[in-house]
């Protein structure tokens, strides 16, 4: 009986050891179907399983492997692994990680990605640059679509700063209408100008482009497209372009611009050698439409004798044009060549003196060196 007795308790004793040991929790038979399912390449159990090793779900905790099941689900094209990513990599202060998949998920529209990428541009995190403005872009971006963390952020700013609110504001404002059939063609060279000077965003050349050729195409405003000639001509920016830049020149030029017509002067003169033919005929034609720069140069090279026969009067009355617009530099050459009496002009020192004083107040140094050396020799 003793010995059926100890079989028995040995029989349950060993039939609860053998439960222990093969019973799995609900959880643990959780992990192990979606570890199934994730390593048949499916993404949704991918991004489950990466969110089971986080929490230490059925398993115990695995960072690693969650942002490894995390990055696989990522590049199965499921959404929500690169907010995942960027998640865990903020809680473990890796920034750059952070930064790289902060910046794809805020791009996806992702609110709370767009408020925390707007962080990171404001403390300088992950390798992005310290900026304010673009901060302010992705929490305006984020508060747009209810993130109440960006919505705080923005009133602190506005109470704050209320000139860096109100720049900002603008625009984002101009940015969100040239998205549309709304925008005026100001507005478009707004957006264009804050992408050139990198004040109220970040600065790229390409979006610059986009909106001033935007601006141009809506309008075919003079100015604008003058602006975009400029653009183009900039040796600094890596979307220069000199061959477009000199076709819109020419065809601003044609309408007539005079300010066009100047810099094809400009370039005229100065080819080597000089095309002082080419430049006088746009100097002058620029003149005529009143440009004083236009009307100085062609006094200039009147008086030169370059591309057209020299006349001291005809150069003096171009020189007056000018000088009558507060041109300093052709104030001060009609302030020497009356002082002085040059190219046979009758010596007025009351009128020189005049123009060169006029000069001077329009920041000419020449001028004011000219005057100082008048005031020592008295």
């Amino acid at each position: 009986m003793k010995t059926i007795l100890k079989i028995g308790v040995f029989a349950a004793v060993f039939a609860a050891i053998c439960w222990f040991a093969f019973y799995k929790t609900p959880e643990q038979k959780e992990f192990e179907q979606t570890l199934a399912s994730a390593q048949q390449n499916d993404g949704a159990a991918q991004l489950h399983l990466g969110d089971l090793y986080r929490q230490g779900r059925g398993t115990e905790p695995n960072l690693s492997q969650a942002a490894q099941w995390y990055r696989n689900a990522f590049q199965n094209g499921h959404a929500q692994a690169s907010w995942k990513l960027a998640e865990l990599y903020v809680s473990e202060q890796n920034w750059d990680e952070a930064a790289a998949f902060l910046q794809i998920t805020a791009q996806d529209g992702n609110p709370a990605a767009q408020n925390e990428l707007g962080r990171f541009y404001e403390e300088g995190l992950g390798g992005l640059p310290e900026h304010r403005g673009q901060a302010f872009y992705w929490r305006w971006v984020a508060a747009k679509q209810g993130n109440q963390k960006a919505a705080q952020w923005l009133a602190g700013q506005k109470e704050q700063d209320p000139a860096f609110y109100e720049q900002e504001e603008t625009f984002v404002k101009n940015l969100e209408n040239a998205t549309t059939s709304q925008a005026t063609a100001d507005e478009l060279v707004q957006v264009a100008r804050a992408y050139q000077s990198g004040q109220e965003i970040l600065p790229d050349m390409q979006e610059a482009e986009k909106w001033l050729l935007a601006a141009w195409e809506q309008g075919k405003d003079p100015q604008t497209g003058y602006e975009l000639a400029q653009f183009y001509l900039n040796k600094d920016n890596p979307r220069a372009q000199e061959e477009k830049a000199i076709s819109l020149l020419a065809e601003l030029a044609a309408l007539p611009y005079a300010p066009a017509q100047y810099d094809l002067g400009v370039r005229a003169y100065q080819e080597n050698p000089p095309n002082y033919k080419d430049a006088f005929a746009w100097f002058s034609n620029a003149a005529a439409n009143g440009d004083a720069r236009g009307q100085y140069m062609t006094g200039f090279m009147l008086m030169q004798g370059q591309g057209m026969t020299h006349s001291t009067p005809l150069s003096i009355r171009f020189f007056e044009q000018a000088a009558k617009q507060d041109f300093a530099d052709a104030q001060y050459v009609l302030g020497q060549i009356y002082y002085k009496g040059l190219g046979g002009v009758r010596a007025d020192k009351k009128a020189g003196k005049e123009w060169l004083q006029k000069a001077a107040q329009n920041g000419s140094v020449p001028a004011q060196a000219v005057l100082e050396n008048m005031k020592s020799n008295r």
